[in-house]
């Protein structure tokens, strides 16, 4: 293996943008790292310049590049666990540990829509159980009532047998 200076690799980076440039892509518009667009960025972000920021620090194009000089450079008998993982990836030519369709201002903006529907569905509970209260209270008034005319027709039941037993009463003599 061949190890690859700084230089080397920052000039096949800067020729893929170069490239990228050159086929009218939209690198004032569009991420280099993620391809997300700057719209896109910028309504997730909670910043005014949050495109610009996202380019400029969350995915700036030179801190990939000194990482993969920094591993390129190191013993592998020295890498951490995650540096291990990147070096095979760039070993086997694999970008799939590139930030691509990925960044934290659109995780966040994600977290917050989630947090959001979980208040609302808990809303929504609450309501419901506010309803839920309230039908039962009407219910269990409804049934006292019943049991209150039960008890009324028991008493007017007794009442009429005691003077129909009375009236038949009479009758025998």
């Amino acid at each position: 293996f061949k190890q690859k200076t700084a230089y080397e690799i920052s000039a096949c980076l800067v020729g893929s943008e170069m490239c990228i440039r050159d086929s009218d892509y939209d690198v004032d518009n569009i991420c280099f790292m993620c391809g997300l667009d700057r719209e896109t960025i910028d309504k997730a972000s909670d910043t005014k310049n949050g495109f610009s920021y996202h380019v400029r620090v969350d995915h700036n194009v030179y801190n990939y590049l000194f990482y993969i000089a920094y591993i390129m450079n190191k013993a592998k008998t020295e890498f951490t666990g995650i540096e291990s993982y990147v070096w095979e990836k760039i070993d086997k030519k694999d970008i799939s540990w590139f930030p691509i369709y990925k960044a934290l201002v659109i995780k966040n903006l994600q977290e917050k829509e989630e947090s959001h529907q979980i208040v609302n569905s808990i809303e929504k509970v609450r309501a419901e159980q506010e309803d839920l209260i309230n039908f039962a209270k009407n219910l269990q008034e409804n049934i006292n009532q019943l049991e209150e005319v039960a008890q009324q027709l028991v008493r007017l039941d007794k009442g009429s047998k005691s003077r129909n037993s009375s009236a038949l009463d009479l009758k025998d003599f």
